[in-house]
């Protein structure tokens, strides 16, 4: 025979309520980033701008592994722009190059290339954001420049998936 004691019934009650409030929560978090990406895409197809696409792979597996996991990335990348109905400006791949690592010369030259405007674009699109880099300081910064010419970085992949 278990005996509960007072507030063991309300504690429960309090559990409940709160995990159907996180749930809830997740739901609107999910739905509102939905919409925030639609609404960026949207307004890149509205001026007109393109996206750029950009891949990045390493692996110890060697270069054949790394070369396959870049395309598997583009293909990815691109089936997602020709679905949102954004036009391709360019492609960008570094192979066998740390997300940290100082000197990525397909991501500086994509950086260079769309902030000074030699391409048009509205978005940077990368399966996630580990592409870019894994170093949160680099990422803001990154997304400053991007932002200050109005582009966004877009992820294709949800925050669930790139765990």
């Amino acid at each position: 025979m278990t005996t509960t004691r007072p507030g063991d019934q309300l504690l429960e009650t309090m559990l409940k309520d709160f995990t159907r409030f996180e749930s809830e929560l997740r739901s609107k978090r999910a739905r509102l980033a939905h919409a925030a990406r639609r609404e960026r895409i949207a307004k890149a197809k509205s001026t007109d701008r393109a996206v750029v696409l950009y891949a990045r792979a390493r692996g110890p597996e060697g270069a054949g592994a790394e070369v396959a996991s870049a395309e598997a990335q583009l293909r990815r990348l691109r089936s997602w722009a020709a679905d949102s109905g954004t036009r391709v400006a360019a492609e960008y791949v570094d192979l066998g190059v740390g997300a940290n690592e100082k000197v990525k010369p397909a991501f500086s030259k994509m950086l260079n290339e769309v902030t000074d405007g030699t391409h048009d674009v509205g978005i940077v699109a990368v399966t996630s954001l580990t592409r870019l880099s894994r170093n949160i300081g680099a990422l803001v910064k990154t997304r400053a420049k991007l932002g200050r010419r109005g582009i966004s970085i877009e992820t294709i992949e949800s925050a669930d998936e790139e765990t």
